[in-house]
């Protein structure tokens, strides 16, 4: 257990798990969470739950009143915020108001002292995307897996309104949820950044992890992408992803998740799905993507636009990271490639694979 919050503390109290944060900065993937409680016994609580052993590295800054929840979220950039509905000196929820464009791009709970001051529609008109009642909430697995769950949702919304802003043009884009999508979308393919992706890959492993659930996690390569733009110019290349990505997110379910990861290349999420199942999809997006008949006359044998996809399954071994998944899925799309391109492979469960160049 690190230092217990202290109320009487003038600077932002950090505690971090399960590294010291005296020591070296903490690896890609920690969850970086702002609890905004005023009730010292309440954070003492919440720092023995997130600080419990875990799969995910979470690193918690406590501050106790609205004041210092406004200059904490304007200081830094959290991936989730937890709020308690009332403060020393005010309503907490009553600040996401004075918040609006700084928490757009973040999750925010709320925290009920109890049942009857959980009023779902007040948590929810103030912005949050989930509320909790503390009584029910403050045990190490319950309150991970409710932040990882809310996070996922938030960002499942978020993905939505990045494909409706697509479709829908001026008329999303002018509403709250339209500023959501413009800082959450690539701006060339229309789809979901590789910052989004990061953070949704991270929750939606950990909630995996919390139900004992699986995913497959898909690296989708344009195939021969570099010959395309020599022979038909930048320009048409960019157009080829722009449609590559629309026609691989048109076919994915709602509790899928799509994004560029960098490049031509584009990550798909599958939630709740085997190796069997998987290659079925991503063979269904080969088919889609080179139905389109879009032409490549150095992609050869094919002479049109064709994808391969490295497929790595997680749910076999719970002691692989997300960095594991990435690697297997990766060495999978370098043996897709490999096998002639066009095609899919799925990773053997080996949190071992090396990375290898595409």
């Amino acid at each position: 257990m690190g230092p217990t919050p202290s109320l009487q503390a003038s600077d932002h109290e950090i505690v971090a798990s399960p590294a010291d944060p005296s020591g070296p900065a903490p690896r890609r993937g920690t969850l970086d969470v702002l609890v905004i409680e005023g009730e010292a016994d309440q954070c003492e609580l919440i720092a023995r739950c997130l600080e419990a052993p875990g799969r995910e590295n979470i690193r918690i800054e406590f501050v106790h009143t609205v004041a210092d929840g406004l200059r904490a979220v304007r200081a830094n950039k959290y991936n989730c915020v937890l709020v308690s509905r009332t403060l020393p000196d005010g309503r907490g929820i009553d600040l996401l108001e004075e918040l609006d464009d700084e928490l757009l791009t973040t999750p925010v709970i709320g925290l009920a002292s109890g049942p009857g001051t959980a009023d779902p529609v007040e948590y929810f008109r103030a912005g949050c995307t989930d509320f909790f009642v503390k009584q029910e909430i403050l045990d190490a697995d319950k309150l991970r897996r409710g932040i990882a769950q809310a996070m996922a949702r938030f960002h499942r919304q978020a993905m939505g309104t990045v494909i409706a802003r697509r479709q829908l043009g001026d008329a999303v884009v002018k509403s709250q949820e339209g500023l959501i999508a413009l800082a959450r979308t690539d701006r060339l393919m229309g789809i979901c950044n590789r910052a989004v992706f990061d953070d949704y890959f991270s929750t939606h492993h950990a909630e995996a992890l919390g139900r004992q659930g699986q995913y497959a996690l898909c690296m989708i390569d344009v195939d021969n992408f570099k010959k395309y733009n020599d022979h038909y110019g930048h320009a048409a290349g960019d157009e080829v992803l722009r449609t590559v990505a629309m026609v691989l997110a048109s076919t994915l379910r709602e509790n899928d998740f799509i994004a560029r990861y960098g490049g031509e290349e584009i990550v798909v999420l599958l939630d709740e799905i085997d190796a069997e199942n998987s290659r079925s999809v991503g063979e269904r997006l080969c088919r889609l993507v080179q139905a389109k008949a879009l032409p490549h006359q150095a992609n050869t044998p094919h002479g049109c636009v064709t994808v391969s996809i490295g497929v790595a399954v997680f749910g076999a071994d719970p002691s692989e990271t997300t960095t594991d998944v990435l690697l297997r899925a990766d060495q999978a799309l370098y043996q897709a490639k490999a096998a002639g391109r066009n095609t899919v492979v799925v990773a053997p469960s080996d949190p071992g694979a090396k990375r290898l160049s595409a």
